[in-house]
């Protein structure tokens, strides 16, 4: 998942027909995941935690979900946790 750089993060909050070709890239991947994520009846994350952290991939993957002008209704959400035991 690419993370935002300057032109995606700025592409965010200027109207469409003015983004440079890199911004547009960057506001399509948004509108796509957003898309996914409406359209899936579950999501299931799976990884590992960091200093008590998700990875940075998966913090870029919400960045994009946090598109403006195309949030969806919140959900109904469970939060399950699993670690090793000794």
């Amino acid at each position: 998942m690419p993370h935002f750089d300057t032109a995606g993060g700025l592409g965010r909050h200027i109207p469409a027909e003015d983004h440079t070709p890199e911004q547009s890239r960057s506001w399509q991947l948004s509108k796509e995941l957003v898309a996914e994520v409406t359209a899936a009846d579950v999501i299931v994350l799976g990884m590992p935690l960091y200093n008590y952290g998700a990875p940075s991939s998966v913090k870029a993957w919400v960045d994009h979900l946090i598109a403006p002008g195309h949030a969806f209704e919140p959900m109904t959400a469970t939060l399950c946790s699993a670690t090793a035991s000794s």
